[in-house]
């Protein structure tokens, strides 16, 4: 399961209730007296051994038989690492399927191995995302899981712990749904939208918020609030281009590289050197604050001088005007968000510059 490194910025999101998943919370140290009678009637008999996979009279409705198979028909290969484990046999591991760097909808089947039970919880949050459905965990310790649809549905899974291991495998599964699609989904909260569509905001980090949940409804038919909108692409500008703290963090080694490919240059890092708070960006307010600027800079060579800004029309007047002689050059990030993404859209672009 691919996941996503989060930045250690501290970036604050608004609260919602789909920040918080309870259904998926562990309950490591539950431990039932039923446990044992549970096991008995969801755990599909013969898994491990090679039998016949059935699930008794009474204890589920008919599904789809490729659901209940004999370990034969199994993912099955030897393993001739050693002769100890030239017989056992291997049943099917998941793994992502991606296309077109997007994780798919999840393939599951009995016998299907996960490394975790954080992975196979991981995978049912995608399976109901995917599927517009809200899966319960009826049964979550340290050794078992038990997952069920609403009231009513069909639709369950079991999986516990290989014997002495901490692999986890699916041992019954009955994938037939008997309810209804749900438009609004507690699994599809802004960390796994921002996963799921992490490149497109890096294309296009300012997203509108109209058009985001409009894709967001036609790929998964869910309604997310504009709340969830919002904080999805604050969190994926955050990993996208890094938090203010980080950028600040990064100066120093931004200075050390200057000094580095322009030798004798002086390069000091410090706070910054002024700032101001006007009511408009206008050129009014740009020729006042850069001539408070230049005489508070009492420099006299502005040639040797570089200044660096975005386009804004009234700021690169007024440079022109009071510093003729100074380079002016535009960031290029400013660039693409502002300039080129009018006409040239794409991340074949941003990655060019």
């Amino acid at each position: 399961m691919a996941n996503i490194e989060e930045q250690s910025a501290v970036v604050h999101f608004d609260d919602d209730a789909d920040l918080n998943d309870s259904d998926f919370n562990d309950s490591d140290n539950d431990v039932y007296d039923d446990d044992d009678i549970l096991f008995d009637h969801n755990v599909t008999k013969g898994i491990e051994l090679d039998m016949p996979l059935t699930i008794e009279d009474g204890q589920a409705p008919e599904s789809d038989s490729s659901s209940h198979v004999s370990s034969e028909e199994l993912n099955i290969r030897s393993d001739s690492e050693s002769d100890e484990n030239s017989s056992r046999q291997k049943f099917p591991e998941y793994y992502v399927e991606n296309e077109n760097g997007k994780k798919k909808n999840p393939h599951l089947e009995v016998g299907l191995l996960f490394s975790s039970f954080e992975e196979l919880k991981s995978v049912l949050k995608d399976y109901a995302v995917f599927n517009g459905v809200e899966p319960i965990l009826k049964r979550n310790d340290k050794d078992r899981v038990h997952c069920v649809c609403k009231d009513g549905c069909t639709w369950r899974l079991w999986a516990s712990k290989l014997q002495g291991e901490k692999t986890v495998q699916i041992k019954t599964y009955v994938p037939k749904h008997t309810c209804f699609r749900v438009r609004t989904n507690k699994n599809a909260t802004f960390k796994w939208l921002v996963e799921y569509y992490l490149d497109d905001f890096r294309a296009d980090p300012e997203w509108k918020i109209k058009h985001f949940r409009s894709t967001v409804r036609n790929d998964f038919g869910l309604h997310i609030t504009k709340v969830v909108s919002w904080n999805t692409r604050k969190y994926a500008k955050v990993l996208v281009e890094g938090s203010d703290e980080e950028q600040f963090a990064l100066l120093h080694c931004y200075g050390a590289e200057l000094r580095r490919t322009n030798p004798g240059s002086t390069v000091i890092v410090s706070q910054p050197i002024a700032y101001a708070v006007i009511q408009k960006e206008n050129t009014s307010s740009w020729r006042w604050f850069l001539m408070l600027l230049s005489e508070d800079l009492s420099m006299e060579n502005w040639s040797s001088v570089t200044l660096m800004s975005d386009r804004q029309k009234g700021l690169r007047n007024v440079v022109a005007d009071l510093f003729p002689t100074a380079e002016h050059r535009f960031c290029v990030r400013h660039m693409y968000q502002i300039f080129f993404r009018k006409d040239f859209k794409g991340k074949h672009l941003k990655d060019c510059l």
